[in-house]
Formats: C-alpha cells, sequence, structure tokens
C-alpha cells in the first residue's frame, strides 16, 4: 500500500513506483512483506515507519538493492520518476526478454511442483 493510498498524497505515477518496488521486495523475500497484521495494520506500518527490509541484502546485488531503494522512497516528492529508473544502472543488467521468459517459465514451474511436494531440481 503506497503512502498515496491513505489520504496522504495523490494517487498516480509514484504511487505505482512505491507498489512496484514493493512487489519487487516481496519477490525477493519470498513472501508478503506484511503478513502477520490485518490489512490495514500493514498499511499503517508502511506508512508511519516504511517499507519492511530485505531479508538477505548479501544474496543481492548492491545495483538491484539501490534500484529497490529509489522505488520505496516514502515521500512522493523524493522517490524516483518512471523516468529517473529507466536510466538506473540495474535495468542495463536485465536479460532479453526471450531469456527472462524462460528464467520465469523455470521458476514458476519449480514452484508449482514444490507446492506439489516435488522438485524440478535435485
Amino acid at each position: 500500500v503506497s503512502t498515496q493510498s491513505t489520504g496522504r498524497e495523490l494517487v498516480g505515477p509514484k504511487s505505482d513506483i512505491w507498489s512496484f518496488g514493493m512487489c519487487i521486495l516481496e519477490l525477493l523475500n519470498g513472501h508478503k512483506s506484511i503478513s502477520n497484521v490485518t490489512p490495514f495494520q500493514a498499511m499503517f506500518r508502511t506508512v508511519t515507519k516504511g517499507a519492511p527490509p530485505v531479508m538477505d541484502k548479501k544474496q543481492w546485488s548492491s545495483q538491484l538493492l539501490d534500484f529497490l531503494s529509489k522505488c520505496l522512497i516514502i515521500s512522493p516528492l523524493e522517490r524516483s520518476s518512471a523516468e529517473q529508473l529507466l536510466q538506473h544502472p540495474f535495468l542495463e543488467t536485465a536479460d532479453s526478454e526471450q531469456e527472462m521468459a524462460k528464467i520465469l517459465r523455470i521458476i514458476f514451474l519449480n514452484s508449482a511442483l514444490d507446492d506439489q511436494g516435488l522438485s524440478l531440481f535435485l
């Protein structure tokens, strides 16, 4: 939930940047960022204290962590715009669309197998 969604700021592109950052955070941590409280409590905690931390920072590149930090600045006025984020060095490390599709298929296949108690990788 972005700070804008609470009525503190207008909803717009900057709130989309926040939501994108929260999605990245959840992917990195492997779970919802704040799952042990009610949605209202999670919203209040996020707005007042900021986004929860990345669980294992050593596992991720400094460029990714910097990109994420620019998405999760509480103040929309200080938060990076989409135009600024598109110029971030992290995006230069991205793979081709075809290679990313292969990677995502493997991730989702492995996740589905895990749900069934199976594993693609032994």
